[in-house]
């Protein structure tokens, strides 16, 4: 079988047509992992995990989980996946005897690791399950059970313009059930991707699983736009509560010399201020915010759903405090840290929050204190920067050369063709551009080659593939690789210290406002090494940004001996009088 050009395994013939007992056929998941799951030899139970009781009997078809680490959402994830390959054509009434899932991982070695570790020990934990692999394929990134079959995908697609075999992988197969574990570290674009894979299954269900990284951004932003269930447990008082670790942990205080505080149990805005030594010595309490007695934060509770209006996506916020797995002595510790690092794996990692620090985007009032030029802009040196959608953004400036050259910001904005942006080359007489290079690979060529010497293609790459470097230049080709991060902290940086002259014209325009203002700094923590990387996500369009960023790179590969050339005419979008 092959499609798009990519084998894709047939039924191996010695894996047997599998005959499902009717009793299995109306199992929903939990059913199913009650029946056949082992958790360290023991019988599968959620006693522990009372919240994922009703996560895993909903057979919405697209959900969403905002989680914290270690409550078993990933457990559940592998739970789903098995019981769709194994009674999942007759539960959800196909006239097929398999499904195809697809389940995704932000990078080749969490798939390979979740494949040869957690996949294979699953396997061998029951013997219904061993007889579901049992002489079909079984190779790291596809195992057969009967006629059902697993796909398990690196979402990393690699910048660059060379064929891209990680995203052909993406379009190597359809999808009846698709599992997205760790959403927030997916590239977008192989998410886009895959997702298409759905539309011709009449199973057609959708996972999103994740910590959430930024406010709007990833699972937080997908968890916005859908019915919002959170998790509520009863107090003897009447109250039903939706636990908050700022606003419902207390601590405990012997009170009398040298104690942090008087006698008796105190909130947050108290305890926040004892040293650590005094936190890791405290006894830690979930209090009702409404009677202020001890909350039985792993007692059976409810969820609500905050948007019952909204039919097309659940979403569930898993609470940490529900499960007896997060110790409050441990969090209270976590939230005494003033470590930057530290501070934002506390919100997302160990409460399951989206969190933006401070600093770590382009604010308004940044934008409002950006100087004007001080007189007309300098007619010599103008690049510009396009970046490459629906519609062709771009920013023009001209001026001082090189790392501390001091630009003045010419004209910003979009045109909706080809031939538009070839008309700016005659409006200003630009020296450099520096444009995306995708997605119109074949375009761009063309682009290039009508602008002959003054073109560079852009692709952003990683900081490993440049080694540290900025840039790198092939002048030849007329290609530039860019360290998107390096390069979009350059940019905030010149923003930040108002290094450049802004017309207010431009500044005072609310689409480059809004754009500038999209993109935020985050770090990500790799689980394995604990080594932190940082990288730019946007919560709205941003290319404004990026037309920046390759502005500016147009600037720093400028050449010299071309950089005298003068402008006839007034600047577009900015009036010099």
């Amino acid at each position: 079988m092959k499609e798009r050009g990519i084998s894709v395994p047939e039924r191996r013939p010695g894996a047997r047509k599998r005959v499902i007992p009717l009793e299995d056929r109306s199992l929903n998941a939990l059913a199913w992992a009650e029946k056949y799951r082992r958790i360290d030899g023991k019988a599968f139970s959620l006693d522990r995990h009372l919240p994922l009781k009703q996560v895993y009997e909903d057979d919405h078809p697209h959900i969403v989980i905002m989680k914290c680490a270690q409550v078993g959402a990933s457990e559940m994830a592998v739970t789903k996946t098995l019981h769709a390959m194994d009674v999942g054509a007759h539960y959800w009434k196909t006239d097929k005897d398999g499904l195809n899932v697809a389940y995704l991982f932000p990078t080749g070695r969490a798939l390979s690791d979740f494949s040869k570790e957690r996949l294979s020990s699953t396997i061998g934990e029951h013997p219904h399950i061993e007889e579901m692999f049992k002489g079909g394929f079984n190779d790291v990134t596809f195992k057969q059970a009967g006629s059902s079959y697993l796909y398990l995908r690196s979402a990393y697609i690699p910048a660059g313009g060379k064929k891209n075999t990680a995203a052909e992988q993406l379009l190597s197969f359809p999808a009846d059930v698709l599992m997205l574990d760790e959403f927030d570290r997916m590239s977008s674009a192989a998410v886009s991707m895959v997702e298409k894979r759905l539309r011709a299954s009449v199973v057609g269900r959708q996972y999103n699983i994740s910590t959430p990284t930024l406010p709007g951004v990833g699972v937080h932003g997908v968890y916005l736009l859908s019915d919002q269930q959170v998790w509520q447990v009863p107090c003897p008082c009447g109250a039903w509560v939706e636990m908050d670790f700022f606003r419902d942990v207390f601590g405990w205080s012997e009170g009398g010399r040298g104690a942090p505080a008087p006698h008796g149990w105190h909130p947050h805005q108290v305890w926040s201020q004892w040293t650590r030594e005094e936190v890791a010595q405290a006894r830690w309490s979930v209090r009702c915010p409404s009677c202020k007695n001890e909350l039985n934060r792993f007692a059976p509770g409810r969820w609500i759903a905050q948007r019952p209006e909204v039919e097309s996506v659940r979403g569930y916020h898993l609470p940490a405090l529900a499960f007896p797995a997060v110790q409050l002595d441990k969090l209270a510790k976590a939230a005494a840290s003033t470590d930057p690092t530290h501070v934002e794996e506390f919100f997302r990692s160990d409460l399951g929050l989206p969190y933006e620090a401070d600093g770590s985007t382009i604010t308004m009032a940044m934008i409002n204190a950006l100087p004007a030029p001080p007189g007309l802009a300098p007619r010599m040196g103008y690049t510009m920067g396009v970046d490459v959608g629906a519609h062709f953004h771009y920013r023009i400036s001209s001026g001082g050369m090189g790392e501390n050259g001091q630009r003045t910001i010419v004209a910003m904005g979009s045109v909706p063709s080809w031939e538009a942006l070839d008309a700016l080359f005659t409006t200003y007489p630009i020296l450099r551009c520096v444009i995306d290079a995708q997605p119109e690979l074949n375009a761009t060529k063309d682009f290039a080659d009508r602008h002959k010497g003054k073109v560079l293609r852009a692709y952003y790459a990683d900081d490993r593939s440049l080694k540290g470097e900025l840039f790198r230049l092939k002048e030849d080709e007329g290609i530039v690789s860019i360290n998107r991060t390096m390069a979009m902290d350059r940019f905030f940086a010149r923003v930040q210290a108002a290094s450049d002259f802004w017309p207010k014209t431009i500044t005072e325009n609310s689409e480059v406002r809004q754009h500038l203002c999209a993109p935020s700094r985050t770090s990500i923590v790799n689980e394995k090494t604990g080594d932190v990387t940082a990288q730019w996500v946007h919560t709205a369009p941003d290319h404004l940004f990026h037309a920046s960023v390759y502005d500016q790179m147009a600037s720093l590969t400028r050449m010299p001996d071309r950089a005298s050339a003068f402008v006839q005419g007034s600047a577009r979008g900015w009036s010099p009088t």
